[in-house]
Formats: C-alpha cells, sequence, structure tokens
C-alpha cells in the first residue's frame, strides 16, 4: 500500500461519504437511494448494535421502501413504517420481498425508524411542508449553525448502543472532516443557505479537500505528481497514465481572451503546460529502470495511447 502524495479525496473516505449521504437524505428528501445507501454505510450505527442495525436496516428497507413511490419522510418513519405493516397484512397477494421478514426483524425495522428519526433531527427539523405537502421548504441558516447541525447529526448517527462513536473521529480521515467543519464555524462574514444550498457548499468544499498519511504506509513504494517526481531519485519508475489527453492534457481556448490578448497581459500560452509535462516525461526517462502504463479502457470506451509513447514504439 503506497502513500500518495496528492492525498486521497474526502468524498471518497467513509467520513466523506457519511457526510454527502446524510446531508442529501435530510435535506433533499424525495429520493430513496441516498437514504437507503445511509442505512446500509458502515459507519452507520444510529445507537444500535451492528447486527441489530443491518437485520432493522434490511426489513425496514423491504417493508416500508422498496416498491413504495411516496416521499421519504426521515422524521415520521415510524408512521411511514406502520402504515407500510398494515398494507402488508391487507395485501393478499404481497410482493416476494416481503414475505419472510419475522417479527423479530419487524421490531429491529421499527427500532431503527425511531433511531433515525431521533439522529437526523438537526438536519431535518429545518425541513417544513406546505399545507399540501408536495413540496418541501427549508428554513435559513447560517454556515456556521449547519456545520453544528451536520456534526450533531453525524455524532449521532454514527454512535452506537454505548456511545462510542466508531471510526467517525479517529484516523487521517477524521481530522480532514473536523478540519473542515471546524473552518466553516469559525469564518468571519456568515452567509445564509438554505438545505440544498448546504449540500452544494458541502460538496464543493469536500472536493478540494484531500486526506494526507500521517507516516509512511510503505517505506519503498511512493506516488509521486510530475512535479515531485523532479526531486526524487529512484530504483525503479512506473510511468501511469500514459493516455492521449490525460498525459498530456488537452489544450483549451479561453472563449474571453485571445492568444494576442494574453501575450499582452504576460499569461502562458495553453501549450506551456504541454511542454511542461514533456520536459518531465523526459526527466522521468532517466531513471535506471523505467515501465510505462497506459489503461487500454476508460470505462466502456477504448483509450488512444500518449503521442510520446506512440513515438518511442515507432522508434523502437
Amino acid at each position: 500500500e503506497a502513500d500518495d502524495s496528492a492525498g486521497t479525496p474526502l468524498a471518497a473516505t467513509p467520513q466523506g461519504s457519511l457526510l454527502r449521504l446524510l446531508l442529501e437524505a435530510c435535506l433533499r428528501p424525495g429520493d430513496p437511494v441516498p437514504f437507503v445507501a445511509l442505512l446500509k454505510h458502515p459507519l452507520a450505527r444510529f445507537g444500535l448494535a451492528r447486527d441489530r442495525m443491518r437485520e432493522g436496516a434490511d426489513a425496514l428497507e423491504r417493508m416500508a421502501l422498496r416498491g413504495s413511490t411516496a416521499t421519504v419522510d426521515l422524521l415520521a418513519l415510524e408512521a411511514v413504517f406502520d402504515v407500510a405493516i398494515v398494507r402488508h397484512k391487507a395485501d393478499r397477494h404481497p410482493p416476494e420481498w416481503r414475505i419472510g421478514i419475522g417479527d423479530d426483524a419487524l421490531q429491529a425495522a421499527r427500532d431503527v425508524a425511531a433511531k433515525i428519526s431521533l439522529a437526523v433531527a438537526p438536519l431535518a427539523s429545518a425541513l417544513t411542508r406546505s399545507r399540501d405537502g408536495s413540496r418541501v421548504f427549508s428554513d435559513e441558516f447560517t454556515f456556521a449553525d449547519w456545520a453544528m447541525r451536520t456534526g450533531e447529526a453525524l455524532e449521532a448517527a454514527s454512535a452506537d448502543e454505548r456511545g462510542d462513536l466508531g471510526g467517525l473521529w479517529s484516523g487521517e480521515a477524521a481530522d480532514t472532516l473536523a478540519t473542515l467543519l471546524r473552518g466553516i464555524i469559525e469564518t468571519d462574514g456568515q452567509m445564509t443557505a438554505d438545505g440544498p444550498q448546504w449540500c452544494d457548499v458541502v460538496e464543493a468544499l469536500s472536493a478540494s479537500a484531500s486526506v494526507k498519511p500521517r507516516s509512511m504506509r510503505h517505506p519503498r513504494v511512493f506516488i509521486f505528481g510530475a512535479l515531485e517526481s523532479r526531486l526524487q531519485s529512484m530504483d525503479l519508475v512506473v510511468l501511469g497514465g500514459l493516455n492521449e489527453g490525460n498525459w498530456p492534457g488537452q489544450t483549451a481556448n479561453d472563449p474571453f481572451l485571445s492568444r494576442t490578448m494574453k501575450t499582452g497581459i504576460g499569461l502562458e500560452p495553453p501549450e506551456r503546460r504541454i511542454g511542461q509535462l514533456a520536459h518531465d516525461f523526459q526527466m522521468a526517462c532517466g531513471t535506471r529502470r523505467l515501465i510505462f502504463t497506459r489503461s487500454m479502457r476508460q470505462g466502456a470506451a477504448p483509450t488512444v495511447a500518449s503521442r510520446w509513447l506512440q513515438r518511442l514504439l515507432a522508434l523502437g
């Protein structure tokens, strides 16, 4: 397991995904996918033991959510579950996914519904409904208020039956998350936002936050960027991602500034970045042992080898 100098995006960590799913489920109700993903998140315990939480989450999803088109109200999950039970008993031909749910699983699902309603109250209580119940509105709070409410909901969602927060505040990702929320709370000149806007704000801030390891995971294996690799002397270098459009990237002309205007104000041309990467590529090729790698496909689409790799193959 190698250390990546760029770090891991916060959104790709368990803490970051729990943050995103919790906000989406609470402040953008209507889509059951984030809520079901929140139920089955490894850090989500909602004051219950792991086995009890998993059993109740599965029963709650199969009984009250699957096959339903109603908006999921996290503050009224018990009522939604009771209505689903009544509908299930009155159904002479229940669907296959409801068959076989025992009484103990139903009680666990009811416990999960009650615990979730309590845990998400700091966030979900900001939502109000119109009289016909068709639309959901959200009160506006300052960023600091939203950050404190988010922290309270995160701790309530990750606490187990003993009040242990598990891995929420342990590790490098926890430090990054705590720094993010603390920075929002301590920022001067607080702006206000509603629930969906707060989701977008956290998404944007999390995208720029990276989790970096405190110490080396492996003493002899590292992942460096092009700039950092210039300062290193290695026995073996692996150049990865040698696909066109990735290394080098594509140039893009500014729609507002022409090349002449950029030259006049001292800005660099778009090709300078490619020239710098070519310089880094040439310096990396000076090592004793060198491996070129590229991916043959990106998703379902085939890729094209980097122009530098194609020229080397042509000469070889």
